[in-house]
């Protein structure tokens, strides 16, 4: 079972990356360079970066901040970054997080007694 929604994930993102992904040539040509690296599970992937875009587009964002790991940010700092945060967003500012579903084991009924699960805090 795991091998069929492997397979249907990659039909889904070859499918979405088709017909919904709005990059330039040369967004498109760095993005499969950048695919090429070791390192290239840590970059974001072109439709979360399209929907970033979108809410700064929609909320009228003038300053935009985001930590990860080219940023050097600790996930250790994070409960910190986030109290910060929530002092210098606007009223009707956004925070968005990445990774919340950490892979979908929040709703692994198997990792919510995970004390490193989200799900299991």
């Amino acid at each position: 079972m795991p091998d069929l929604m492997r397979l249907a994930s990659t039909v889904l993102l070859s499918y979405l990356r088709q017909t919904s992904l709005r990059e330039t040539d040369v967004q498109r040509r760095l993005r499969e360079e950048t695919s090429r690296l070791q390192e290239s599970g840590w970059a974001v992937v072109p439709e979360q970066a399209q929907f970033l875009a979108l809410l700064v587009q929609i909320s009228g964002a003038k300053r935009v901040l985001r930590l990860g790991t080219f940023t050097g940010a600790n996930k250790k700092d994070y409960g910190a970054y986030f109290g910060r945060a929530m002092v210098l967003v606007r009223t009707d500012g956004v925070l968005a997080f990445n990774n919340v579903f950490w892979s979908g084991n929040v709703l692994n009924m198997a990792t919510r007694k995970n004390p490193r699960s989200p799900s299991g805090r």
